[in-house]
């Protein structure tokens, strides 16, 4: 069965493009935790709301998240990309910068290879959940960092690509300065709610760890098994046609 869709099935590229441009601003919207979203819907149609929110809405009235400086998973995340452009791979050691190494990790920047990487070779990353990483891309892609690099962009950022002001930034990063930025709505989750577990191969590691080792098998066995009985059919009824006859004849007696 064909996927239901708003666009005409013949539709060209442009079409695609905007489609998934309307999709990106509601999904952005609905992240929103910073901006009276009163405001987001009338600078959509080309508009000024004022400089007064709406004191109407979660944002107004709750107000803002604590700002968070993402610099350094900005900086570790971006040298990734780059060491993938340059179809180089990329060794994590103890002095915290990249250098070339002999892993080539692919020249087609992608999110989730580079996400898969960090996690994988730097083990203060390695429990920091992949939604975490989607909202510091879009992150870095407003304040023009990063940008999609698929001619035709999707909701998430699938292959991001340095800009030139990315590769400023990674250039010349004075230490008294930071990223600041308000997480979104995913970010926060991901932050209050985080996973032990986020992937296969962390679920896969961690058997090698006695005590998580025993604590899996220790809910293994703790489970109990369900007893399934045969349903036993009552005496005298057989057959599917003495059983209706017998449910008729208990109606016709009720009534």
């Amino acid at each position: 069965m064909r996927t239901p869709t708003l666009l005409p099935n013949k539709r060209s590229d442009e079409q695609t493009r905007a489609a998934y441009r309307m999709l990106r601003d509601c999904f952005h919207y609905a992240l929103n935790t910073s901006t009276c979203r009163a405001k987001i819907l009338v600078k959509y149609f080309g508009e000024e709301f004022g400089p007064d929110g709406c004191k109407m809405c979660d944002v107004c009235i709750n107000g803002p998240p604590e700002m968070h400086d993402f610099k350094e998973e900005a900086v570790v995340f971006m040298n990734v990309l780059q060491a993938q452009a340059a179809t180089e791979g990329m060794d994590y050691n103890s002095t915290d910068c990249y250098t070339s190494g002999r892993r080539n990790i692919g020249a087609v920047p992608d999110f989730r290879m580079a996400v898969s990487y960090i996690r994988e070779k730097i083990p203060r990353f390695a429990m920091t959940d992949k939604i975490w990483w989607q909202g510091l891309a879009r992150i870095l892609e407003d304040v023009g960092y990063i940008q999609e690099a698929a001619e035709i962009p999707r909701v998430l950022i699938q292959h991001p690509e340095l800009t030139r002001a990315g590769l400023n930034f990674l250039s010349s990063q004075p230490d008294e300065e930071g990223l600041y930025a308000y997480p979104d709505a995913a970010t926060l989750l991901a932050i209050s709610n985080p996973k032990s577990f986020s992937s296969s191969s962390e679920w896969g590691r961690g058997w090698a760890d006695p005590e998580i080792r025993r604590q899996r098998l220790a809910g293994k066995t703790g489970r109990r098994k369900r007893k399934r009985g045969s349903r036993k059919q009552p005496a005298g009824f057989t057959t599917a046609k003495e059983r209706l006859s017998a449910i008729l004849s208990k109606s016709k007696r009720r009534k």
